[in-house]
């Protein structure tokens, strides 16, 4: 058996990151307020998409990673 999904928590309960073994994706949530998705093929990192939240407006970075 292997796990699907994943969570990992702060002391404070706050979460720090999600892994999904089935869409290979990991999800960070950062101190500072944003959000990385970090997508994976064959274990290798193969694209970033960077959230950030400023007032009411959201703004995402894609990085391909080659």
């Amino acid at each position: 058996d292997y796990i699907k999904k994943s969570t990992t928590f702060n002391s404070d309960g706050s979460i720090t990151d999600i892994l999904d073994s089935v869409s290979k994706t990991i999800t960070k949530f950062n101190a500072d307020g944003t959000i990385v998705d970090e997508k994976y093929i064959d274990n290798v990192l193969v694209s970033k998409v960077k959230t950030t939240f400023k007032g009411n407006q959201i703004e995402e970075i894609k990085e391909e990673v080659s």
